[in-house]
């Protein structure tokens, strides 16, 4: 192991007490927040969640859940960003029972993950042809920048959050402190 340090740090003996510590480069980045993707018919798009078919209430069979992204299509235009809205998605069929909460994307050209809603339902219907084949619709709430900025400033006013990570591009980090929130 001391074969992988830097030769100026020096590890304490192993009789005393100590703690490995592991720094690594940042490997994960928030997903960017984009209220502003405009959605039309037919448009792929990806939501995360925990499937759980079981719909138990078990602690747990939560912690035993494993996320799952699914792909589906958007099944009519959404109306302009600037409003609230439901979107319906034709998944793939199955039980989405604790998807709700879970982000709604799209993959932009350059590969980059833009979440535009969050799950919030799901319904079984059949389908009008063939009339044997069921669809699963998974319905997701848009964000809207009004309720988007709503929410950021919400966050900032929670007076026991001493610091507040705000939302951008690069997944920028910034400081607020509680007297300084309450005055924005």
């Amino acid at each position: 192991m001391t074969a992988l340090l830097p030769k100026d740090v020096k590890l304490p003996p192993l009789e005393r007490d100590w703690v490995v510590l592991c720094a690594t480069r940042d490997r994960f980045k928030p997903n960017t927040i984009d209220p502003h993707v405009h959605l039309r018919a037919g448009d792929r798009v990806i939501v995360g969640g925990f499937r759980r078919p079981d719909r138990s209430i078990d602690p747990e069979v939560h912690a035993a859940a494993e996320p799952e992204i699914v792909e589906g299509h958007v099944l009519h235009d959404a109306p302009p960003s600037d409003e609230p809205a439901v979107v319906r998605l034709d998944v793939p069929p199955g039980e989405y029972y604790g998807f709700s909460g879970g982000p709604a994307a799209i993959v932009d050209s350059d590969a980059a993950v833009r979440v535009w809603g969050i799950a919030v339902g799901e319904e079984q219907i059949r389908g009008f042809w063939p009339p044997w084949r069921r669809r699963t619709i998974l319905y997701v709430a848009r964000l809207c920048p009004r309720e988007v900025k709503r929410i950021q400033g919400m966050m900032k006013l929670n007076p026991l959050e001493a610091t507040r990570y705000e939302t951008r591009a690069r997944g920028q980090a910034e400081r607020v402190e509680p007297e300084e929130a309450w005055s924005r």
